[in-house]
Order: structure tokens, then sequence, then C-alpha cells
């Protein structure tokens, strides 16, 4: 078909009339075939002036596919990303880039690798699939675990970063009449992405019931890292694993339990961040 078109174009530059004849020498001419290394397709060889043209266009084709499925894929995740998460304003610019690594102390390079590292080989460890960032208020758990994030949110993978107070207070307003939101809904989001973080476990607060257990913060966090037990999630926190099974009352053996399935701890020591930054000078 391509043949024909070509043919009787050239040739109605010959009749129509002559002075289109002198832009004949413009219309490719097919002078042969070959075969596509890549598919095996039949692949047709132009000429064009002196030059030779000669395009797959099954390979083409497929390339154009290979990157539309990728931005396709690469858009989900954007949106699924700002969809689900729940980042705090002095978070939500952190990436590995911009860590402070000149100011670290040694325990915060050393958990600045292991996370870029497991960031960077995503889904390819052995004998675990999470982490566990234990340290004390501004020793950067938050901006590593955000990092992470945006390591793996840019392979086009599903991501959420939640911080468990902003959650709660997001479940608690999805009651309200005029929410389009449901629990279940935002839970089922959470269940279903490739990695989560869940950032400052135990730094939540709900008011305690008659037996002075918090009875729904507890609830929630036993269900949230049930549904994520063997899939890959960053926990960040304040607290050491006996101060997380009191913070949950009859709930924190259980939820100390599945948040360390398959996960490794990292220890990061160091200064306040923030107050190191609150208190630098003009």
């Amino acid at each position: 078909m391509i043949q024909q078109q070509t043919t009787n174009t050239r040739a109605s530059f010959k009749t129509i009339s002559p002075k289109f004849k002198s832009l004949a020498h413009l219309i490719p001419e097919k002078i042969g075939t070959r075969i596509c290394p890549n598919c095996g397709t039949e692949v047709p060889i132009y000429r064009k002036g002196e030059k030779e043209i000669s395009h797959c266009l099954t390979c083409d084709n497929k390339g154009l596919e290979k990157e539309m499925n990728e931005f396709k894929r690469q858009s989900e995740a954007e949106a699924f990303f700002w969809n689900n998460s729940l980042i705090p304003p002095d978070t939500r610019d952190k990436t590995f880039e911009n860590y402070p690594l000149k100011t670290a102390t040694e325990s915060q390079i050393d958990a600045f690798s292991k996370i870029k590292w497991y960031a960077e080989n995503f889904g390819q460890w052995e004998g675990f699939d999470s982490l566990m960032l234990q340290g004390a208020y501004g020793v950067g758990k938050s901006h590593l675990a955000h990092g992470a994030a945006m390591y793996i949110k840019s392979l086009g993978k599903k991501v959420a970063f939640i911080n468990t107070k902003m959650l709660l207070r997001r479940i608690r307003n999805a009651y309200g009449e005029r929410s389009k939101e449901t629990e279940e809904g935002i839970l089922q989001n959470i269940e279903k992405a490739d990695f989560l973080v869940i950032d400052d476990l135990g730094a939540e607060y709900v008011k305690k019931d008659k037996g002075g257990e918090e009875s729904w913060g507890a609830d929630l966090m036993l269900s949230i890292v049930e549904s994520r037990e063997h899939a890959p999630t960053i926990i960040t926190t304040n607290y050491n694993s006996q101060d997380l099974k009191n913070k949950y009352g009859q709930h924190g053996g259980r939820i100390v339990s599945r948040s360390l399935t398959g996960a490794k701890v990292i220890k990061i020591q160091g200064p306040d961040n923030r107050l190191e930054v609150a208190t630098s000078g003009w």
C-alpha cells in the first residue's frame, strides 16, 4: 500500500503539471526490503536523494506503546501518592539529596546508607521487607523515610506516606455528613500500597476509654499493621518496643509483633536537627 501510494504520488508530479517535475526527487523511492533484526518483520528500504531510509514501524510502535505505558504507570503512581498521603509540612520537601550528611553523626550516616540502599534495591531484599526507624525527636527519621518514599515512587510504585496523627484526623473527618471518604476506603488504599510509610507511630492521641486504654486508636493501628504484614513498610517512631506496648495497652504486644514481622530495626542517634536549625542564628 505504501509502495503504491509512493508510486502514484511520484507519477502525479510528472503528469499533473510540468512545473512540479522538479519536486519529484523529494518523494522517497522504494529500492528494496530488509528483515528487522529485532522483531523479524520485513521492512521496506527507501531512497531519498542520496540517503537510504528504513524504519521498522513494528518496533517503533512497540517503543511508543512502552513509553505510553510507562507514562501511565508514573501518572498513576503520582496520583496514588498525592491522593493517599498525609505528610507534615516540614517533611514534604525531604529527599535523600538534601539530607544533611555534612553535620550528621555516625549513627545518622549509617542509617542514611541503609535506608538509601533499601530504596534503591526495592523488592530485592532477602530475609526482610520492612524497616522500623527508632530515635528521638528531630534525628531525621521522617526525612529518611520520606526520601525512601519519593525514590520508590519514582520507580512507578504505588506509595503512601501516612503520618499517624494526620491519619486519625482524616478518619474522624470521614464520618462527617459531607465527607466523600470512608474509613474503609482509606484503609483499603493503605493496604494495597506497594510501599507504605507509617510516620510517628505512637505519637497520635486518642481519648482513653474507662479502662485507660486508647481503644479506637489502638484498634486502628492494629488493623493497619496487620494489613501490612509482609508488605514493604517503613515505620518511624520515637518509642522503643516496650514503650509502644505500654502505649497501646492490650493491643500493644500485637501491634509491636506485627510491626516487627519481616522488619529490621534501625536505631538513629543524633542531635535534634529542628532545634539546630532554630538556634543557628540569622
